[in-house]
């Protein structure tokens, strides 16, 4: 954690500062208030924070510029990034593009001003009650509010696919409402570990884990997965056929990749998501190992449909 790795994370955050003075113009040249802008540019200015504590802490371990150890903040390193960037990021995305995907009516500005709020008031809370109080039974209401915004954001789903016009829902839609299902589990893991640690002082370390592995390889996978195959497409779509448009017949974006492909990596990852969580709690390492390579399969036709969608070439029309 030397002078290279510090120069890193400097230059980390000044690449995020211009990710957000960008994102700010256009917002600013923007005629119209647009909440899921207002999301976006909160997770990352949350980014933005994070990777300012990720740096003191890089910095702590050779100057004492924090009053405790760098493995102290850690639990506030990684919920600034997890609620803070990928939470407040994936809800507002996906509380736009959910919707535009399964072409609904539905639209609540109100509820996503709530989810916006439950979510930045419940990260203010966790970062104020860690920093400057040791009482544990506080921290009940950071969660609650987290947890309050994330059944917001699953009912704005929900009703976005009740008032839904095209009824019959492809295989990229089911993964991503999947994804949003699963954003309860780690809650579930969440709690059950707050009252652990208030019962006893010692942590289980099993559920600690597991609970890490739900949030990067549960809802914060199975939407990238999802969502990947459904803007990306039109993103090629554009690219290569924008010229040809009405002088001929066209693919559709979602003939430029293989649905055959994608239902295998949804099948591989399932139960490989399944099978690790299962090993972990179980201890179990040859359930592990069977579950770590389905999760490779799963990587693996991932990037194989990927590549596969942005090596399309245009067909003779």
């Amino acid at each position: 954690m030397g002078l290279h790795t510090q120069c890193g994370g400097v230059l980390i955050i000044l690449a995020i500062i211009s990710y957000l003075i960008n994102l700010g113009m256009s917002m600013v040249k923007t005629e119209q208030e647009n909440v899921h802008a207002f999301f976006v540019f909160t997770a990352a200015i949350w980014l933005l924070t994070t990777t300012i504590v990720g740096l003191l802490l890089v910095y702590n371990f050779t100057y004492p510029v924090l009053s405790k150890s760098s493995l102290y903040y850690l639990p506030l390193h990684a919920h600034l990034g997890i609620a803070g960037w990928f939470l407040l990021l994936i809800t507002g995305i996906g509380s736009r593009l959910i919707p535009m995907f399964l072409i609904s009516k539905y639209s609540n500005n109100k509820t996503l001003w709530w989810i916006y709020g439950s979510i930045n008031g419940g990260l203010l809370a966790f970062v104020f009650i860690f920093l400057y109080t040791d009482n544990r039974l506080l921290m009940a209401i950071p969660l609650l509010a987290v947890v309050a915004g994330i059944v917001l954001f699953s009912y704005f789903c929900y009703q976005a696919y009740r008032q839904r016009i095209r009824k019959k829902l492809d295989e990229q839609m089911k993964v991503s409402l999947l994804a949003v299902l699963m954003m309860l589990i780690p809650v579930i893991f969440l709690v059950v570990i707050i009252i652990i640690l208030l019962m006893s002082a010692k942590e289980n370390t099993s559920l600690v884990i597991t609970y890490g592995f739900i949030i990067f390889f549960g809802w914060i996978t199975a939407i990238i997965l999802g969502m990947t195959f459904k803007t990306l497409p039109f993103i090629v779509w554009n690219k290569v056929y924008h010229q040809l448009a009405g002088k001929g017949k066209t693919p559709n974006p979602k003939d430029l990749f293989s649905n055959t492909i994608f239902k295998w990596m949804s099948v591989a990852y399932i139960f490989g998501f399944v099978l690790f969580t299962a090993g972990i709690l179980l201890d179990f390492t040859w359930l592990l190992q069977i579950a770590a390579a389905l999760l490779l399969v799963t990587a693996l036709l991932y990037n194989w449909n990927v590549i596969k969608l942005l090596m399309h070439k245009p067909a003779s029309l």
